[in-house]
């Protein structure tokens, strides 16, 4: 009886301390989330970029990041390809890049349950658009 109490504080302290440290992570995560989230997209207006295939990217402290590329012709972006992405499950966020061709701006909606993802990809194809 007393090994089974010693076994019970013993496994309660340990899932304690695995709780304690799933908090902090998740606590420092959410703020990233929110720090990147912050960080504004503005309404680029395609029409006035050059011809060309425009290199971007955009990380936040080597957790979540994109690297794309731009190609503008006549005026629109006609494609978007993604050569890195740092997205965890975020991967499904990637689409995002058929909507922002679609409606040539980067102000669309980003994608439900990757938003963060979304947003980082944004911003790596906003910073291609703003070296050119």
């Amino acid at each position: 009886m007393k090994k089974m109490k010693k076994v019970l504080v013993v496994v309660s302290g340990f899932i304690g301390v695995i709780v304690i440290i799933a908090s902090i992570f998740w606590m420092g995560l959410s703020s990233n989330m929110t720090k990147i989230k912050n960080v504004p997209i503005y309404n680029l207006d395609f029409t006035l970029y050059n011809d060309g295939v425009f290199e971007g990217s955009y990380y936040y402290e080597e957790q979540i990041g994109a690297t794309v590329l731009v190609e503008v012709s006549n005026g629109e972006v006609i494609d978007i390809t993604i050569l890195e992405h740092l997205a965890g499950k975020g991967t499904i966020a990637e689409v995002i890049t058929e909507d922002i061709i679609r409606d040539q701006t980067l102000l669309v909606d980003d994608i439900s349950g990757a938003t963060t993802s979304s947003h980082v990809l944004k911003l790596a194809i906003q910073d291609a658009l703003e070296e050119e």
